[in-house]
């Protein structure tokens, strides 16, 4: 092993287990559950998300390479849980959360919020170079908008490339307080489970090292376009 460059050494620590992983379909996540993510400590959590659970498993299926990723953070947020929910229901501006998304359109917006949309999805991922253009179209669903509670579920319907296979998720808001005395807030989980085929080079060392910092901008996002929904002749 003499001689080998630090690169090297990573490759070779994310490909080995890359080929464990590779010799069956992995078990889907039983987890679907839109809530405080169980064991949160809501007084321990700040704006900037954390990491609640994140796993990558490549396999084969039929000679073809996938991987299968679950990505799940959360946060809270200091803001009123309606604002928060105006902005992740504008189906229209999913950008305006999601920076890797070039574009989205809502194909259904003379319809309610009431009943499900399709959304028409762009989403660009690359990294030095290195990437792929997934074109998509989802439907978003509404489950739950009390005064206290808020989820909205996304599930792929098809994938113009073919190299989305799978992708499922939620956004659950919840109004709370993080300690008594303390001035209420919203607690604010993202829960993604994608299955991706077609896969790009190195991609499930590019998802390992690059992943949870999207997924914090992303956190980010949300709350910087809620204030200058806000406050719209504020610079952000």
């Amino acid at each position: 092993m003499r001689g080998l460059k630090p690169i090297t050494y990573l490759l070779l620590i994310f490909a080995v287990p890359a080929v464990l992983a590779a010799a069956s379909t992995p078990e889907k996540e039983d987890t679907y559950s839109a809530g405080v993510f169980p064991g949160t400590r809501l007084e321990s959590l700040s704006e900037k998300a954390v990491e609640t659970e994140f796993l990558l498993k490549s396999y084969d299926d039929g000679g073809v390479q996938k991987l299968y990723a679950v990505s799940d953070y959360n946060a809270f947020f200091y803001l009123d849980i309606e604002d928060i929910a105006a902005v992740l229901v504008d189906h229209d501006n999913g950008e305006k959360v999601f920076s890797r998304m070039v574009d989205t359109v809502d194909l259904n917006p003379e319809d309610d919020l009431s009943v499900p949309h399709r959304q028409r999805v762009h989403n660009s991922v690359k990294f030095l170079g290195i990437g792929a253009d997934y074109i998509y179209t989802t439907l978003l669903t509404i489950e739950r908008h009390t005064a206290d509670e808020f989820i909205l579920h996304w599930k792929m319907l098809d994938c113009e490339e073919g190299n989305f296979e799978e992708y499922e998720g939620f956004w659950y808001l919840k109004k709370a307080v993080q300690s008594e005395g303390c001035l209420p807030g919203t607690y604010v989980r993202l829960r993604a489970e994608t299955v991706f085929s077609d896969l790009m080079p190195f991609q499930e060392l590019i998802m390992s090292m690059f992943t949870a910092g999207e997924t914090i901008d992303v956190f980010d996002c949300l709350k910087r376009a809620v204030e200058t929904r806000n406050n719209p002749t504020e610079v952000k």
